[in-house]
């Protein structure tokens, strides 16, 4: 086990205070006691977080031009930690075959009718984490879990590098719930356990993947501006396709399945 240092203490929550702790090999900054975890994630706290939205339409630009770039556009996908489903469904509406699944949230948007149980039994072609291994306890064996069923992990993170310490605004210490904090070298470090390739912006959308990228996808991928860049110019497209109702959303099928995910369930109520 790597020796680990002491960075500074946090008040996390108003009440709780803990020491923040870094690996001195692979610098996976951490708080050895977590014991506020579980009162992390109430609706009070949950509100604080007003950049979900934003965080969301961009990920989704992200997601689609790298899913193109990389010939998958017409795969199976899970966006894992996908709280309330509002990625699953923006990207469905964009023509992926995305589901969501967070068994600590209720979803609200839809997306094929049908529910996902509380377990993962099936393989994707990529699986995403967007804001999601901030939350991990032991990023190691989650990633490894999450690996069992694809090949491609998209996740995001913003890296410590150069910019941890107290005042440090991803810290988030009002709500606690970011206990995972990485940089580049944790990242390869996982990459290396892990078996994987790892390839990132270094800033905040990182992949880890078994199977080489494309060398579209490789390039474009480090570039966070050039992502954009193209995301911009096919939202541009995908508006006149839109005109032309030519756009390839899964809206029209998931709103037949949800209609008749709807009479079954009647069908078995009134038998």
């Amino acid at each position: 086990m790597s020796p680990v240092n002491g960075l500074f203490k946090v008040m996390i929550q108003g009440d709780n205070c803990s020491e923040l702790n870094s690996c001195s090999k692979c610098e996976f900054a951490f708080y050895p006691d977590q014991s506020w975890i579980n009162q992390s994630f109430s609706d009070d706290l949950n509100s604080l977080d007003v950049g979900a939205a934003d965080r969301t339409v961009i990920s989704a630009d992200y997601l689609s031009v790298m899913l193109n770039s990389q010939k998958l556009s017409h795969g199976k996908f899970l966006d894992y930690g996908g709280g309330y489903g509002l990625l699953s469904r923006i990207m469905r509406d964009r023509g992926f075959n995305f589901e969501n699944f967070d068994p600590f949230t209720r979803q609200i948007f839809p997306t094929s009718g049908l529910h996902m149980n509380n377990s993962l039994d099936q393989k994707y072609d990529a699986i995403t984490l967007i804001e999601v291994a901030l939350h991990f306890e032991d990023p190691l064996e989650e990633f490894r879990r999450l690996l069992q069923l694809t090949n491609v992990l998209f996740f995001t993170a913003v890296l410590t590098d150069e910019k941890l310490d107290h005042d440090w605004w991803y810290l988030s210490p009002e709500t606690g719930q970011h206990i995972a904090l990485f940089s580049q070298k944790t990242l390869a470090t996982l990459a290396e356990k892990l078996g994987v390739n790892l390839t990132s912006d270094g800033r905040f959308f990182h992949i880890f993947h078994r199977e080489n990228l494309t060398k579209k996808a490789r390039f474009i991928a480090k570039r966070q501006y050039l992502v954009f860049a193209i995301a911009s110019i096919k939202s541009a497209t995908a508006y006149l396709r839109r005109s032309l109702s030519t756009t390839g959303s899964l809206l029209e099928v998931d709103e037949r399945n949800a209609k008749a995910n709807l009479i079954s369930q009647r069908s078995k109520k009134l038998n």
